[in-house]
């Protein structure tokens, strides 16, 4: 890869961290003119066209990636965003398959399959593969979030605390983890337990007659 090949590709990665979806996608096409060939511009330029929607422009060069380089597990997980964004499910759930039959245990194929499973109302499912993600690495937020929510829709109040315990440990104030602790106490009808965090929560302002368990799941 030349510098300037590879100074393209760092402004597209950056300007896409920071939401310069515009920039970024000009960036990746500078870079698919000096490299009309390399796979992982491919990728870029498809994975970005999928963010602003343009699947069918995406979709020809997310598939060539991977035909270029079947192994390169990233570019499978772009190729399965798009499948997943356009509701392909079966198509990108098999993409997905075939990374966790080369890494057993990545994360981020692991947690997009259970994404997947919610989108299908497959609760047991996406259960099933947001614990194995989050057991491979307890210190992912945005899993372990997933993982508290999915245990509150099914009422399994006590395993969505532990999690939020884990997380609360290390930061006590994060928002996401005091209201859900909240809608626990609610579901529960942990009235006492409520009064102790209701100021720190952002749910509607609500009375007690009120605190019903539909008002979590409806």
């Amino acid at each position: 890869m030349t510098p300037a090949l590879s100074d393209l590709i760092d402004s597209g990665i950056a300007a896409q961290q920071t939401g310069n979806l515009d920039d970024a996608l000009k960036y990746y096409q500078s870079a698919l003119v000096l490299a009309p060939e390399d796979a992982e511009v491919f990728s870029l330029l498809g994975l970005i066209l999928t963010q602003l929607n343009r699947f069918e422009e995406a979709e020809p060069l997310l598939r060539d990636a991977v035909k270029r380089e079947p192994d390169e597990i990233g570019f499978r997980m772009n190729l399965a965003e798009l499948l997943t964004r356009t509701s392909l499910f079966g198509d990108a759930k098999k993409e997905l398959n075939k990374i966790i039959s080369l890494h057993s245990n990545f994360e981020p194929a692991l947690e997009k399959l259970g994404d997947i499973a919610l989108l299908q109302n497959d609760k047991a499912q996406a259960l099933e593969k947001y614990e194995k993600a989050f057991s491979t690495t307890s210190n992912n937020f945005n899993i372990g979030l997933k993982l508290a929510e999915l245990y509150i829709l099914l009422r399994e109040y006590d395993q969505a605390l532990n999690i939020i315990d884990l997380f609360a440990k290390q930061n006590p104030d994060i928002p996401a983890l005091l209201n859900l602790t909240c809608v626990i106490y609610i579901a529960k009808q942990d009235w006492l337990q409520l009064e102790s965090k209701a100021l720190s929560c952002d749910l509607p302002p609500i009375t007690r007659p009120m605190l019903k368990l539909e008002f979590v799941f409806n």
